[in-house]
């Protein structure tokens, strides 16, 4: 077609758009709704879900299924993908990743190389960063902080303004 627009989103040109609330470049596989901001250099690649008023800016990603719904946040380089779902005011920044169903949701946020991952959960102005992780069920809530390589897995919490790392 010759209208057809292409963007290379790092493994080759696929078909995609720029979206209309922001210009950030969006595959034609990826759901992004109106209401929801991608910046102009933001993406949403794959099968990347934008939903409500979702926002994705500076260099943040949505790929591989991951959802961004709600008042959820992507920024600076934070990625979401392999079904993390970021919502409710969670955010995702400065290099934070949320993937492999992984969730931050209700003012959680994951940043500063954090990764959530595995089922793991940050709600509740739960906070990881500075390379801590949760995983296998685990959870950050209640102002409770993981950081400096600090994990929570198999069903373990943190909370209650516990600093863990």
């Amino acid at each position: 077609m010759a209208n057809e627009l292409t963007h290379d989103f790092g493994n080759g040109l696929v078909a995609a758009h720029r979206h209309t609330n922001g210009g950030g470049w969006v595959a034609d596989t990826a759901t992004v709704d109106a209401t929801a901001y991608v910046g102009p250099d933001a993406t949403v690649q794959g099968h990347g879900c934008v939903t409500g008023y979702g926002c994705v800016t500076g260099y943040g990603r949505v790929m591989e299924h991951g959802i961004v719904t709600g008042y959820g946040r992507v920024m600076d380089n934070g990625c979401v993908s392999g079904y993390g779902i970021v919502m409710d005011h969670g955010r995702v920044m400065d290099d934070g990743c949320v993937r492999d169903n992984g969730s931050v949701r209700d003012n959680g946020c994951v940043m500063d190389n954090g990764c959530v991952m595995d089922n793991g959960i940050v709600r509740d102005n739960g906070r990881v960063m500075d390379c801590g992780s949760v995983d296998g069920c685990g959870c950050v809530r209640d102002n409770g902080c993981v950081r400096d390589n600090g994990c929570v897995r198999d069903n373990g919490v943190v909370g209650g303004d516990t600093v863990l790392g």
